[in-house]
């Protein structure tokens, strides 16, 4: 799938980062996301509120070299920037707001 049309068909404002792994050999990078059902345009009554998803995001370029510590980080925006960067931004008790951005030719979303 396109990044833009993740970011397009879902809301992750709220949902929680819960892993992030980034495979530098097979340049991947795999977000763990508790992510907020109840807030997606297609909810309906009675469904699930939150589910574990995992995004993981092919040809990964230009990862900030930050360490995080990921602890179910909220998620505050996640979006594509013109320039074609993917950023996520996230808040956690412990370390406050994080930017996590990067490059990527495709996303899986299961």
């Amino acid at each position: 799938m396109k990044v833009v049309d993740l970011i397009k068909d879902n809301n992750f404002h709220d949902s929680c980062l819960e892993n992030l792994f980034y495979d530098e050999k097979m340049r991947t990078l795999s977000l763990v996301i508790d992510f907020c059902c109840w807030a997606q345009k297609d909810f309906k009554e009675g469904d699930a509120e939150n589910k574990i998803v995992n995004l993981k995001f092919d040809d990964v370029a230009d990862l900030n070299s930050e360490d995080y510590e990921i602890d179910s980080d909220s998620i505050l925006d996640f979006k594509l920037k013109d320039d074609g960067r993917i950023e996520l931004v996230v808040e956690s008790d412990s370390e406050g707001v994080q930017v996590i951005s990067f490059r990527a030719s495709s996303v899986t979303f299961d």
